[in-house]
């Protein structure tokens, strides 16, 4: 079994200015408990991941509202891909690598898996 048998296409994504509460809200409606942070130059790049936990942690810990905190400042960077012709075994291998989130802290919790078959 390859990447591209399991992989997700055309994906919502959000951008590093968008707020948690716009990003939260796209989890909401496409049930999804992550989403992938694309520069906002319109390459469609991913530069980051941002999930559900990310934005309960920032909004608890730092008691900010959902709509006053950025992607940007709570999204995870450092992604690790894979090829969509890979196996699943390389991709299992890249998810295990550590991300590192934009306030520096390692996370062994969160990984990401993109296919570098195309842009977003």
């Amino acid at each position: 079994m390859t990447v591209e048998d399991l992989m997700t296409r055309n994906v919502e994504t959000c951008t590093p200015t968008d707020t948690l509460s716009a990003a939260a809200q796209l989890m909401w409606d496409h049930d999804f408990g992550c989403i992938p942070v694309v520069s906002e130059d319109g390459s469609k790049c991913v530069v980051g991941m941002l999930t559900d936990r990310d934005i309960c942690m920032a909004t608890h810990c730092e008691g900010a509202s959902p709509g006053a905190v950025r992607v940007g400042d709570v999204m995870s960077t450092g992604l690790r891909a894979c090829r969509s012709p890979s196996s699943t075994g390389v991709a299992a291998a890249v998810s295990r690598m550590r991300l590192r989130t934009s306030r520096g802290r390692r996370s062994a919790s969160r990984s990401a898996i993109w296919s570098m078959r195309s842009p977003l």
